[in-house]
């Protein structure tokens, strides 16, 4: 048993080994590989735990097959499983190829080693010789890192003892129209907003901007935009490419003024450390160091982590690397604990609010048999990251498309908990009397206003409209609310100013937003932000836009250039969403009141509901066949969708295939 276990170990430390180099030498070259930067200990350890199964598995066929134990089967055994390990690497190559290829491997190497029934000493000295790389590995990363920030802290000035603390919490995916404090305006949804008690507390002592729009519909070149003042289509970042160092970022101005900066963040998709907005934090802390980033880091851990079955099976259905906003608060709050000499920036990301999003224990419970709450497909991958989306969201029943909104607004309302915590902690230590305290989204989510789900596919405002609040110790700022229209871009800027810093000698673009409550001789629209564009900053000659970025030029055009607002208008919200829940569940899913009518069961050939008679569809709601030709041919989606827009309800004219397109080089099922 010791000798097989011996082989197991010496096979999964050489297999991790070899695992990381490829890996390195992608990340050296500027590749998105989204592995923790603990990689060098967490891949070795997490191929042990895979070989350690296979171990007991022969051991337990030793019992009826001795042959089991013996050493050229351990050998053979062990050897597919390294190349299974190492042919899973290439994502393009379909499993069941690599497998029979670890399988031909397997039964050649247990022939070659019949001859040699002993050599424990080899299996030893294959151990030693393993562990020495893989300790280096594991040691330089976090060497390096110490080494940076040491050299960063004796470069930097000491921070006056009065200067404020800023506290940026970006509230990753919450959009504007689902919290009850705030106005949308242009924006009608069939999703009535939630409660949200912290927000709605802070909002009366905060400056409210009510019309705040993100720079762009996903995560990445919406904090590159705010953390450098410029607009996304001026920047790198991109769906495979990082922020590089063309522009300063507010990390870096806060850091070279003595502040001690620090990033705590839950997106690990685009909001880590190999993405860029990391550049200019002291201490930043992304990948968590836990059982489901550690089986991550190896890739038969990821390939068992994608399987969507083997998850229902063991009742796991969150993404296993997920840092929950406890866990986010947690880590800020120690942080906050160890540092008091200076004046910190910090940058907190909640990522509750991203799909996956689940319904509550007590609504999981009191949902029929059928309804699907948790069809989601697992994209887990070096390069694909790892993240989940909904499977068929335009074929969801009236009750599903209830249950996946309600489920993202108990995710909002979570972070808002947390959110709470953390300013009460901060109170409690006194810190927050002399702390700026910036609330904000880098972007919202589509619960199927205009047949479209997630973000990053559209320029609604259900995408771009996002909460901004601040609140400042000293001067009093709060109990303000701006109606006019304002962009995320100004973000860095404005910290910069309301720390009392020179925002024109930054390098930093942008304009600080503290001119609407210093100033209330402030035009409605400064700098003709609905109609100007970005005339004021035009791309450079040598900077042309990205393909994927583009779009983003058309951010501050949403008002009244684009039409989106025209077409919001025309939705409104169905007779029956309120009582879809309450129908059949005995309760309100939102804490409505039950509406009159009966809601539909089901719509489309996406029906699943559970057992009774055949639902009855009332009269007010237009039949979902009704896309369909006198020839039975489903028409144009495109169709269906802009009859939509006549006035009928949302849900029943989603267009059965009206998924995301992706753009040329990004694939269907990139999250931000």
């Amino acid at each position: 048993m010791g000798r097989l276990l011996l082989t197991a170990l010496a096979f999964a430390l050489w297999t991790g080994l070899l695992e990381e180099l490829p890996i390195d030498v992608a990340r050296r070259g500027g590749a998105f590989v989204r592995v923790s930067p603990d990689l060098g200990w967490m891949a070795p350890l997490g191929d042990v735990m895979v070989f350690a199964i296979v171990a007991l598995v022969l051991l337990s066929l030793g019992s009826i097959w001795r042959q089991a134990r013996s050493r050229p089967v351990a050998i053979g055994t062990f050897a597919g499983c390294t190349t299974f390990a190492l042919g899973l690497m290439w994502e393009r190559l379909h499993p069941a190829a690599t497998a029979l290829l670890a399988f031909g491997v397997a039964i050649q190497v247990r022939r070659m080693t019949r001859p040699f029934p002993r050599g424990g000493w080899v299996t030893a000295a294959a151990v030693v010789v393993a562990a020495l790389p893989i300790a280096i590995l594991s040691a330089r990363p976090g060497w390096r890192v110490l080494q940076a920030r040491e050299r960063a802290l004796a470069g930097i000035p000491a921070a006056s003892a009065a200067k404020p603390n800023v506290l940026l919490l970006i509230l990753d995916t919450v959009r504007g129209a689902s919290l009850d404090f705030m106005t949308s305006p242009g924006i009608a949804s069939p999703w009535p907003p939630v409660r949200v008690p912290t927000l709605d507390s802070l909002a009366r002592s905060s400056v409210v901007f009510d019309d705040a729009i993100a720079s762009a519909p996903w995560t990445l070149p919406s904090h590159a935009s705010m953390f450098t003042g410029q607009w996304p289509s001026r920047l790198s970042a991109n769906w495979g490419r990082p922020l590089d160092a063309r522009y300063p970022t507010v990390a870096q101005v806060m850091t070279a003024h003595g502040y001690a900066t620090v990033g705590v963040i839950g997106n690990v998709l685009y909001a880590s450390r190999e993405t860029g907005p990391a550049r200019g934090f002291l201490y930043f802390d992304d990948y968590p160091v836990s059982v489901g980033q550690t089986l991550l880091s190896c890739s038969v851990g990821r390939w068992l982590l994608a399987s969507a079955r083997l998850r229902r099976l063991v009742h796991w259905e969150d993404v296993p690397n997920r840092r929950t906003a406890t866990e986010i608060t947690d880590h800020f709050l120690a942080w906050q604990s160890r540092h008091t000499d200076r004046p910190f920036f910090a940058w907190v990301n909640y990522f509750d609010a991203h799909e996956p999003y689940f319904p509550p224990d007590s609504v999981r419970r009191r949902l029929p048999p059928g309804t699907r709450w948790n069809d989601y497909t697992y994209y887990t991958g070096l390069l694909t990251g790892v993240h989940a989306r909904r499977r068929d969201k335009e074929d969801m029943t009236p009750l599903e498309a209830s249950v996946h909104a309600a489920s993202y607004h108990a995710a909002v309302q979570r972070v808002d908990g947390e959110v709470g915590r953390l300013l009460k902690e901060l109170a409690a230590r006194g810190v927050l009397d002399n702390t700026i305290v910036i609330i904000a989204a880098d972007h919202g989510e589509q619960l199927g206003e205009h047949g479209l789900f997630e973000h990053q596919n559209s320029l609604y405002r259900t995408t771009l409209h996002v909460p901004l609040l601040i609140r400042g110790p000293s001067p009093p700022i709060g109990g303000v609310r701006i109606a006019t229209t304002v962009s995320l871009r100004d973000m860095g800027a404005t910290i910069l100013d309301l720390a009392g810093l020179d925002v024109a000698r930054s390098g930093l673009g942008g304009n600080s937003l503290a001119r609407f409550w210093r100033d209330s001789a402030v035009p409605e629209d400064p700098g003709g932000l609905k109609t100007a564009g970005i005339a004021d900053t035009p791309a450079t000659a040598d900077v042309p836009p990205a393909p994927d970025t583009v779009f983003s030029v058309l951010m501050p055009l949403v008002e009244g250039q684009t039409g989106l607002d025209e077409t919001n208008r025309s939705v409104r919200k169905p007779s029956w969403v309120g009582g879809v829940f309450s129908r059949s569940c005995g309760g309100s899913l939102h804490g409505h009141p039950r509406e009159s009518g009966d809601p539909p069961r089901a719509w489309g050939r996406g029906a699943r509901s559970g057992g009774g008679s055949p639902p009855q569809r009332p009269a007010t709601l237009p039949d979902p066949d009704s896309s369909r030709g006198a020839d039975g041919a489903r028409r144009h989606p495109a169709r269906s969708a802009r009859a939509c827009r006549g006035g009928s309800p949302i849900p029943p004219c989603w267009p059965r295939r009206a998924r995301r397109r992706s753009r040329p080089g990004a694939p269907p099922h990139r999250a931000g």
